[in-house]
């Protein structure tokens, strides 16, 4: 998936001075909650926002959001944790770099069954 996400990021123009934002958002899918956390800190948050500052110099900021559901009762405050641990990413927030944001979802995207009454 990440190789398709940098081949449509390659199409764009790299000086284009109205691109000042890159918005990512990601899904851990790793089970249980452990998992998914330590799958947002082993990611190569800094490697990822180096090529998007490589590829685009008028980027000033690269938003990284979580989707979590909000149907489950999901707690998202694990998953920002797991972000602001993960080397370096938390300093490039503190510098504006980098936006951490929580992406509440209502639905899986996925057909559920009605319940039965």
């Amino acid at each position: 998936m990440m190789s398709t996400m940098w081949n449509s990021l390659s199409t764009l123009p790299s000086q284009s001075p109205s691109l000042e934002q890159v918005v990512f958002i990601f899904r851990p899918f790793a089970q249980p909650l452990e998992g998914k956390v330590a799958e947002l800190e082993r990611f190569a948050w800094l490697d990822l926002v180096g090529k998007v500052q490589e590829m685009f110099p008028n980027v000033k900021t690269v938003t990284v959001g979580i989707g979590y559901y909000v149907v489950d009762n999901e707690d998202f405050v694990p998953y920002l944790a797991a972000l602001r641990r993960a080397p370096g990413l938390q300093q490039l927030e503190g510098k504006g770099t980098v936006s951490l944001q929580m992406i509440p979802w209502e639905t899986y995207g996925l057909v559920r069954p009605l319940p039965k009454y």
